[in-house]
C-alpha cells in the first residue's frame, strides 16, 4: 500500500519525525512563505500539512497545494493558519486540544500563591 503524501513544514525533531514518516511519505518545506520551490508533482500529491511554524499559513500557499484537504497544525491555537480561507475549500484544520492547559491552571496557582 502507497503511503499518503503530506509536507511537513517547520522544524522537527528526530522524536517528531520518526512517526510521520513512518506513516507518511513526508516531503519538507522549511520556509513557509516558499512552497513555489516544490515540484508540482509534489504539490499535486499532498493531501495534508502538518505544521509546525510561526508565520502565517495563508490562502496563497494553500491554494497551490490543489488536493489538499487537512492541515494539523502541532502547536496551540490556530491564529497563524488562514481559516477563513480553509474552510470553502473544505479544508479541516486542527490543533492538539488543551495542550497547554496544565500548563496555565500551574501557573495561575502559583501565581495567586505568590500574591498571598
Amino acid at each position: 500500500m502507497t503511503k499518503p503524501n503530506i509536507l511537513v513544514v517547520g522544524k522537527y525533531d528526530d522524536f517528531d519525525r520518526a512517526p510521520l514518516e513512518a506513516a507518511y511519505q513526508a516531503r519538507s518545506m522549511t520556509e513557509c512563505g516558499a512552497p513555489d520551490h516544490l515540484p508540482s508533482k509534489v504539490r499535486d500529491a499532498s493531501r495534508a500539512i502538518a505544521f509546525r511554524w510561526h508565520s502565517l499559513l495563508g490562502g496563497k500557499i494553500m491554494d497551490q497545494f490543489p488536493n489538499l484537504g487537512m492541515i494539523a497544525n502541532l502547536g496551540a491555537g490556530n491564529d497563524t493558519i488562514d481559516v477563513a480561507h480553509a474552510v470553502p475549500r473544505a479544508i479541516l484544520v486542527s490543533n492538539p486540544p488543551d495542550v497547554l492547559a496544565e500548563d496555565v491552571a500551574d501557573l495561575s496557582i502559583g501565581m495567586t500563591i505568590g500574591r498571598s
